[in-house]
């Protein structure tokens, strides 16, 4: 027997020195059992049938799998074509993030948007705070501790008065920006410059139809650079470190006054807000027999009348009398400006829905509002910006001395006017 031989020879010499049968290979081989690869589809289905299985990654699958199809269906409700093309810029607008609603009982397109204003001031929190699209708030502290720009530390760190416009515009003045260039916080600079320019294109008088368009445009590549809307789990509260409600409400303010160029032409810029609703909703509380009480349904057609004959006398050129509207000014100014665009807006207003979509569908044309025009900005209203009074000036907001002993009753709960106790409540 040698080492080289195979199992079989040395296990048949064997047998032949005992006298047994040579065992055949077929019954020496053991028989080994057939192995079967599990398909791709079987394996992914045993793996996600588990209870460890989250069940936030099949939600995201499922989304991720059904998004083109929704999306696509959702673009086609959109009366706006996407990828329109506005004039004097090489760029489209690739796509929309909102459009306005076709009302299919009266054909009518109803546009959305939030005021800038309460944008304005959200995103003044947001940057004193947390800060936003990775810009913190160290650069906006250090410009108020600086004292060479009209930002201090109470507007930063206390946050005095959060809905303040005039406190947000000196956050985002030039000379915030100019300082936060020239040391070195270039991000806070670049964010300041976007904020002011999206607010003046929305509010400030004055400014040419391209201008606008083109801050506007600005201030959405802003918001929207690298986001996908298309990847799943979707954010949260946040994006961009900006609260949503916030980022949706800037972004479908700047794509209404995007579409308002193509559905109307031309506009002023300040009618799309909700400032005038707010006010409408003001005047109609003070109208009240309890202004205490917010109105009620059933009270507004009465009140609406009464606003209505009020304004109508407020506002006319040929009442034949001068009416005050406060203790400092004198008569309501009405600017030939205004008139003139009351009549263009009656003028666009008449054209037929139909005709408005088939000229949108194609491209956008700016033309300018007397609003816009450079002798409109000559009398555009003063701006405030917002200062906090030196120490040895009088406090701004002081409450008398004996405030605290002044009837409120207000702060009284309503059990106790009942004479409820808490404890029998419990």
């Amino acid at each position: 027997m040698k080492l080289s031989w195979k199992k079989t020879k040395k296990v048949d010499l064997l047998c032949a020195l005992i006298d047994h049968t040579p065992i055949t290979e077929s019954e020496f081989t053991r028989k080994q059992p057939k192995k079967y690869i599990s398909t791709l589809a079987s394996l992914c289905k045993k793996a996600i049938t588990k209870k460890t299985f989250p069940k936030s990654v099949l939600c995201a699958a499922y989304a991720s799998y059904t998004f083109p199809k929704d999306f696509k269906e959702w673009q086609a409700k959109s009366p706006i074509d996407a990828g329109i093309q506005i004039e004097g810029f090489e760029r489209c607008v690739p796509f929309w993030y909102s459009f306005p609603e076709l009302n299919e009982t009266t054909g009518e397109l109803l546009a959305k948007s939030i005021d800038c204003s309460h944008n304005l001031t959200h995103l003044r929190v947001r940057t004193c705070t947390t800060g936003i699209a990775g810009v913190s708030s160290d650069g906006f502290k250090a410009c108020a501790r600086s004292n060479e720009t009209p930002l201090s530390l109470p507007l930063v760190e206390d946050l005095v008065d959060k809905q303040s416009v005039p406190n947000a515009r000196t956050q985002f003045s030039m000379e915030v920006e100019k300082w936060l260039s020239a040391n070195d916080y270039l991000h806070a600079a670049n964010l300041a410059r976007h904020v002011r320019n999206w607010y003046e294109a929305s509010d400030k008088a004055g400014m040419l139809a391209f201008e606008r368009v083109q801050k506007l445009l600005e201030m959405r590549d802003f918001l929207l650079t690298g986001i996908d809307f298309g990847q799943f789990p979707p954010p949260g509260r946040y994006i961009k470190q900006i609260p949503i409600v916030t980022f949706e409400g800037m972004c479908i303010d700047i794509d209404t006054k995007l579409q308002m160029y193509g559905m109307a032409g031309t506009y002023n810029i300040r009618s799309v807000e909700s400032l005038a609703a707010e006010t409408t909703v003001g005047i109609l509380q003070s109208l009240s027999p309890i202004s205490q009480v917010p109105i009620k349904a059933r009270d507004v057609p009465s009140l609406m009348s009464n606003v209505a004959e009020v304004m109508t006398c407020k506002m006319s050129t040929d009442r034949g009398f001068y009416m005050r509207t406060s203790r400092n000014s004198g008569v309501y100014p009405v600017h030939e400006s205004d008139v003139q665009a009351d009549q263009d807006d009656a003028t666009v207003a008449s054209k037929s829905t139909s005709n408005l979509l088939t000229k949108f569908s194609t491209n956008i044309v700016l033309r300018d509002h007397p609003f816009d025009k450079p002798e409109r900005g000559r009398v555009s209203r003063k701006m405030r910006f917002g200062t906090i009074s030196k120490p040895m000036e009088p406090s701004r907001g002081a409450m008398p001395v004996r405030q605290w002993h002044k009837t409120d009753e207000s702060k009284i709960l309503a059990t106790k006017r009942l004479g409820i106790g808490i404890q029998e409540l419990l």
